[in-house]
Order: C-alpha cells, then sequence, then structure tokens
C-alpha cells in the first residue's frame, strides 16, 4: 500500500488483496459421478469452479491526533459511534462506489448553492462547467473557497476524491481539522437534500459513505 503522510494526517492509497488461489483444473482421471442410466445425459461434464471475485479497492483517509470533541460531535451529527485508537487517530475506508455516492453529495450541494445564489443553470450545464474547469477556478464563481464541494464533484478518479478529502485537513494537515472538514461536508448534503436545521442522522442519504476502521494502514 502507498502511504502520504505528513505531521499531521495521512492518505492511505490503494491497495489490493493478494489474489485468491487458483481453483484446481479438473484432470483426465475425474471421475463423473454415478446417475440412472435412464436419466444422465451423454453430454453431461463436471462443473467448473467459478474463481473467486476479487474485493474492491480499498482507499484510506487516516487522520492523526482528533480532538475528543471532534469525535464528541462526529457521533453526535450522525448517530454513530466513531472508532478510533487510544491516541485518538481515526481511519475511514472507501471503495470507488462510496467515492461515486461521495461525488453525488457534493453535485446536490453545488446544485443547492446556485438556488440559494439565484443562479440558473441546468444539471448539464453545471456538468458541462466541471468538465471544462475540472480543479476549479470557473468563471461563473461556481467553485467556493469556502469549501470543497466543487472539486470532489469533478474528480476524475478516486484517487482525486481521497485527495479532495485529504486536503479539508488544512493547510497544517491538521487531523482534527480534517474531521470536523467531514462534518461540515454532511451538514451540507444534509442542508441540499433536505433542510438546513437538520442533522445528517436525521437522513441516511446525508451520511458519509465509507466505514470506520482500525486506525492503522495495513
Amino acid at each position: 500500500m502507498r502511504t502520504w503522510a505528513t505531521s499531521a494526517s495521512a492518505a492511505c492509497w490503494p491497495s489490493r488483496a493478494p489474489p485468491a488461489s487458483k481453483p484446481p483444473t479438473p484432470t483426465a482421471a475425474w471421475t463423473a459421478p454415478s446417475w440412472p442410466t435412464s436419466t444422465t445425459p451423454a453430454w453431461r461434464s463436471p462443473p467448473t469452479p467459478s474463481p473467486a471475485a476479487s474485493p474492491p479497492t480499498r482507499y484510506s483517509l487516516l487522520l492523526e491526533n482528533v480532538s475528543d470533541d471532534t469525535i464528541d460531535l462526529y457521533e453526535h451529527a450522525t448517530g454513530q459511534s466513531l472508532a478510533h485508537g487510544e491516541d485518538n487517530h481515526v481511519r475511514l475506508d472507501f471503495t470507488p462506489d462510496d467515492f461515486a455516492e461521495i461525488q453525488e453529495q457534493a453535485f446536490d450541494q453545488l446544485q443547492w448553492q446556485l438556488e440559494q445564489n439565484r443562479i440558473d443553470l441546468s444539471e448539464d450545464e453545471l456538468r458541462d462547467i466541471m468538465e471544462e474547469y475540472p480543479h476549479g477556478g470557473d468563471p461563473y464563481g461556481i467553485d467556493s473557497a469556502f469549501d470543497n464541494a466543487y472539486e470532489l464533484a469533478a474528480a476524475e478518479t478516486p484517487e482525486q476524491a481521497l485527495y479532495e478529502l485529504y486536503l479539508g485537513s488544512g493547510v497544517g494537515r491538521d487531523g482534527d481539522v480534517g474531521l470536523q472538514s467531514l462534518i461540515d461536508f454532511m451538514m451540507a448534503t444534509t442542508a441540499a437534500r433536505h433542510d438546513i436545521h437538520d442533522w445528517p442522522y436525521q437522513h441516511p442519504d446525508s451520511l458519509l459513505p465509507g466505514s470506520p476502521a482500525a486506525p492503522d494502514c495495513d
């Protein structure tokens, strides 16, 4: 696994589980089961074992030295416990499907922001703008300096989406700031999809996809 680390937070890049062992190949000595003559088709052949499906690629975001208060706030916002070590290191694991859902949440946030700012753009027009300016800096002022919803929605790969989540830890790569940014992201999704006064735990589609896990990068 490739690990990108700083003094405060780290992003664990994708790793793949070792491939499943190859199923044995039937040999010429294979003996067919004994079937009643009247019901055994002459063309019957031994079943071919199906290869085991490979697990999806895992991407991990490691946030170090998160404060107890921020962990408590995350748990209150989500209604879920957050796995963390004694040193308050937090790790969140994501799959490509998780990032696809996160991008849809970010896109909904952008649409909601446009509505609040009375900017009339269709969904297709917004996607065209993000395709033309995938790294922000669009001349229409859609990309906000206060969050990374635009960059997340425009990300073209899971690695880019993970990088945007990592940047949420701020200039100092502070793990506490990083977890707060994830809380803010869920709150923004809740406002966009439901009501600005609601909490993410009230709406499962506003929770951040992914799985808190043991705080390591094995």
